[in-house]
């Protein structure tokens, strides 16, 4: 091991629940913490979603600011390359680590209700960089999924599509 570079030797780890939001708080402190800083803040709105939790959406805002009944537009790379569009209106927002501020600046994170169909990757207010997205690595393990009962298969499979919906990790197929 003389001479060689070893890479870090200490990860953190954080324990939760998405069902219950357990633990969510502590994760997003950590991101916000670990990672490093956001560039300067840019002068017009966009912020990516990285997180979903329960209709709730988590949101890194690179530049300008976003309010709680705002109106926004969201931006969606589909799989072919094209950028989708729709507006929403911001029901509510939360800035984490700061309870008290009203608006959502550059280089925060928070998390924002109301936007019907927003998903991890969508960009709010601006599409620039939308396809400068993370690679992850293929899975190394895949679950079959079976439903209890044999008429409940497009019920169990519309669910899963839900789920792929929120997360684009997730990925489903009907096998034989």
């Amino acid at each position: 091991l003389r001479g060689r570079r070893l890479g870090p030797q200490v990860y953190p780890l954080y324990f939760g629940c998405a069902l219950s939001g357990a633990g969510v708080d502590a994760l997003v402190d950590g991101v916000r913490r670990l990672l490093p800083p956001a560039p300067a803040p840019e002068e017009r709105l966009r912020g990516r979603v990285f997180a979903m939790e329960r209709g709730t959406a988590y949101v890194r805002s690179y530049g300008g600011r976003l309010h709680a009944r705002q109106r926004v537009t969201v931006y969606r790379q589909l799989p072919d390359g094209r950028i989708s569009t729709f507006r929403g209106q911001v029901s509510g927002l939360q800035v984490v680590g700061d309870p008290a501020a009203s608006d959502l600046a550059g280089g925060r994170i928070g998390r924002i209700g109301g936007l019907t169909g927003i998903r991890i990757g969508d960009q709010v207010g601006s599409p620039d960089g939308l396809g400068s997205t993370a690679h992850f690595a293929r899975p190394g393990l895949e679950a079959v999924v079976r439903p209890k009962h044999a008429g409940d298969g497009p019920a169990l499979h519309a669910a899963l599509l839900n789920l792929a919906d929120e997360d684009p990790l997730i990925q489903t197929r009907v096998g034989a």
